[in-house]
């Protein structure tokens, strides 16, 4: 005689299992239920092991030129190094002035002050970089006049 036990399982996240038992004729102890083909609701919690987490890995940041600009022209000193994505900064009082920081290359730059212009281009490597400007010469005659110098 051939008898089918239905089991429904429940999980406490509302996931429904249906197992079915067949069992052939013959004995089976303690199971008196074997009579008729009950429904039984059993309910388990369902456990998951939370994955452990993958640490995600801080990207290493590109080396960069770091460059101040000292000012000891005794007035307003304006620079830019082209293309390096900062732009013109104009510094109106006399000292060491943080200008920015940008990829290691090479660069032309311009310092304009009361005392004239200059430009050149340099190769610019990874590390911090100064460059100080101040006016050389005579500023009070027309005829000598004085010039922006820069040192690094």
């Amino acid at each position: 005689m051939k008898r089918t036990l239905t089991l429904i399982v429940l999980a406490c996240v509302s996931v429904t299992m249906m197992v079915s038992l067949t069992l052939l004729s013959g004995t089976a102890s303690g199971l008196g239920i074997l009579d008729f083909t009950p429904t039984v609701f059993v309910h388990l919690p369902l456990i998951a092991k939370q994955p452990t987490p993958t640490p995600t890995p801080t990207p290493t940041p590109p080396p960069q030129c770091k460059l101040y600009v000292k000012n000891s022209t005794g007035g307003r000193l304006c620079y830019q190094v082209k293309n390096s994505g900062i732009g013109e900064k104009c510094y109106s009082s006399s000292g060491t002035h943080y200008y920015g920081a940008f990829p290691p290359g090479t660069y032309s730059w311009k310092a304009t002050a009361r005392c004239g212009s200059i430009s050149d281009s340099r190769y610019y490597s990874s590390g911090s970089w100064t460059h100080e400007f101040q006016c050389v010469g005579n500023t009070s005659l027309e005829s000598n006049p004085s010039l922006l110098q820069m040192r690094d």
